[in-house]
């Protein structure tokens, strides 16, 4: 972008600030539905950044401000340990000043802390009450309040107009899945979500609402594929009793609803007004509602106040999270066979990044991005579940990588490290990630660094997917337990161990990291993804996806279910590093891998 393009869009929000007096705009990446995944146009932390990573958020100073603490830079942009190198390379120290968390460290503390340490010169701090959940708007007031704050909210896409944001559109249809897919109806799902209302909320005279796609999409089995990297679909939902409304903004207004296998429900769907929300909800006798602070928009949740002022408000619902993260028999069905398809994908691809083909290809990051994508869609993809993580030395070490642009080549002797996934017919999620050590000439052998982090990541790996735990072991005492292998070895990595897959290739209520204090959840679906990351030398990640299971004959214990099955590189795999067990592991899994033909290198082991 421009530095004239930029200058333009930070005069401009200058003058938005100047004018309702704001000397700090809380800048985030999300859209009206608090999407993790937000295309670029309707992204404005990227607008006034650059930096496209999917975590992160900013704060915009005003020029008076940053004059007064004597900075150049109006946006610091706060980033985790994924996303530092990355921030380094797409920002300009001229606009953008990186605000590098450390491991451990909570974005939003760290933010606060920066506005505490200047509140003697911040009068009003500014948000989009939009791209703000409830949650945040809350914590933001209570933060306010304690440092003598004002808080201004936006809700009218008035930051949006002021740089030049282009937003986002789509017409796609929302359709419905067969229930037989899910093994689950949309009454089934109503009456799973009713029955957890809190105490003394009655079905028929309660709300539930929400702006998450996902949950919107578990409640109706419905697909729409609206924004990047997600299956489901825009629009805010309301339940009462037996009544549903379905909201379409102005993004998704258009979009065609394809939604009558409904039992004994009702929809209403309703397209970008206000007005014509309001007066189908004024029509319902409705005395409580009830919603997860995280899963609305402030926005959103002051339209519901107005329109039932003397109800009673629980904001404390976890709402759909705990409901979705349990998944049915047929749901696993559906992601065991979507994980080998995704696997059989991912194995031909590590194949041709480490030997090539016969073919005259020209093989660089970007290519190597195209090229799972081809074969993905050989398998019956409709969609990738994230942006492509595709890096080849250096670029490795990076754990978010994000330029599927890139020419750089896949050069002999180096680290490819590949991190992707997919949707298919029941839009569910993959995600694995494999590495390779690129060989085309046949000719060259691994460094012995190479060989350490590889062993050692997939040791890693195996203690956690052979684990039998407690099942009141948490996701902190899991990532504890996986982590320390690595630990042992002298290396650490800045992200956590696992997260929950499902509709969103990031689930929540269930997790790996040493900020879960939640035990693990049976039939749930989790990934295991140490990693070590060695900066300008190159990285590996070795992420498998697992179902956590009952134990065959200790019924209070949990198994890991293997989901995931595309062979190791046995050229960096030091034998001699492996314990029995290990290796007696290691020959089931690459046998599963030999007979589904996702085997990467042939194993020693046999």
């Amino acid at each position: 972008m421009s530095n004239q393009a930029m200058n333009t869009w930070y005069s401009q929000l200058d003058s938005l600030m100047a004018e309702h007096q704001i000397d700090a705009l809380l800048i985030t990446s999300r859209d009206g539905h608090l999407s993790e995944y937000t295309a670029l146009e309707n992204n404005p932390r990227y607008q006034l950044s650059q930096f496209d990573g999917s975590v992160g958020d900013a704060i915009f100073i005003s020029q008076p401000l940053a004059k007064r603490l004597k900075m150049q830079a109006q946006c610091l942009l706060f980033v985790d340990g994924r996303y530092h190198l990355q921030a380094d390379r797409q920002t300009d120290p001229q606009f953008v000043s990186v605000q590098k968390l450390a491991y451990g460290e909570v974005m939003w503390g760290s933010m606060m802390a920066w506005l505490e340490k200047h509140s003697n010169d911040i009068n009003t701090i500014g948000f989009d009450g939009f791209r703000f959940s409830s949650a945040d708007a809350t914590r933001l007031t209570e933060f306010a309040n304690l440092n003598t704050i004002k808080v201004h909210s936006f809700s009218h896409y008035e930051i949006d107009s002021a740089i030049e944001l282009a937003g986002f559109i789509t017409e796609k249809p929302i359709y419905q899945l067969k229930d037989e897919l899910l093994g689950r109806d949309i009454k089934t799902n109503i009456d799973a979500l009713t029955a957890s209302y809190p105490e003394g909320f009655e079905t028929e005279s309660t709300c539930y609402v929400t702006a998450a796609c996902d949950d919107v999409a578990y409640l109706l089995n419905s697909r729409g594929y609206h924004g990047p990297h997600m299956s489901s679909h825009f629009g805010y939902m309301f339940v009462i009793g037996k009544e549903l409304v379905l909201y379409l903004p102005r993004d998704c207004a258009e979009a065609p609803v394809n939604i009558d296998n409904l039992g004994p429900l009702n929809l209403t769907v309703i397209r970008d007004s206000w007005n014509a929300l309001q007066n189908v909800l004024k029509g319902f006798e409705v005395d409580g509602v009830v919603y997860q602070q995280k899963g609305i928009n402030y926005v959103l949740e002051q339209q519901v106040k107005k329109t039932w002022p003397d109800a009673h408000h629980y904001e404390r619902f976890e709402g759909v999270t705990p409901i979705r993260v349990v998944k049915s028999p047929q749901e696993l069905d559906a992601m065991r066979s979507a994980f080998i398809k995704s696997s059989k994908a991912i194995a031909q691809t590590i194949r041709w990044a480490k030997y090539g083909d016969e073919e005259d290809h020209i093989y660089t990051e970007s290519s190597l991005s195209h090229k799972i994508w081809d074969e993905y869609q050989e398998q019956g993809a409709l969609d990738l579940s994230f942006n492509t993580i595709a890096g080849c030395g250096e670029n490795g070490a990076l754990i978010h990588y994000n330029d599927n642009d890139s020419d750089k080549p896949l050069k002999d002797g180096e680290l490819v490290l590949l991190d992707s996934g997919a949707y298919y017919e029941e839009g569910l999620a993959t995600d694995i990630t494999r590495g390779c050590f690129c060989n085309h000439s046949r000719k060259e052998k691994p460094q012995q660094w190479q060989i350490d982090i590889y062993t050692a990541t997939l040791k890693a790996s195996i203690a956690g997917l052979s684990a039998q735990i407690h099942q009141s072991t948490t996701g902190a005492e899991l990532d504890e337990i996986i982590r320390k292998v690595i630990q042992d070895k002298g290396y650490d990595y800045a992200h956590g161990t696992g997260h929950g897959v499902g509709i969103d290739v990031h689930e929540g209520g269930i997790g790996i990291s040493p900020r879960i204090g939640k035990p693990m959840t049976e039939n749930a679906v989790v990934t295991i993804e140490p990693g070590i990351y060695l900066a300008d030398q190159g990285g590996v990640r070795v992420e498998n996806v697992v179902i956590v299971k009952r134990h065959s004959s200790k019924d209070d214990h949990f198994v890991f279910e293997n989901l995931s099955f595309v062979g190791y590189d046995w050229e960096l795999i030091d034998l001699d590093q492996l314990t029995l067990d290990e290796k007696e592991y290691l020959k089931l899994y690459e046998d599963r891998c030999q007979n589904l033909g996702t085997e990467i290198t042939r194993c020693p082991l046999f």
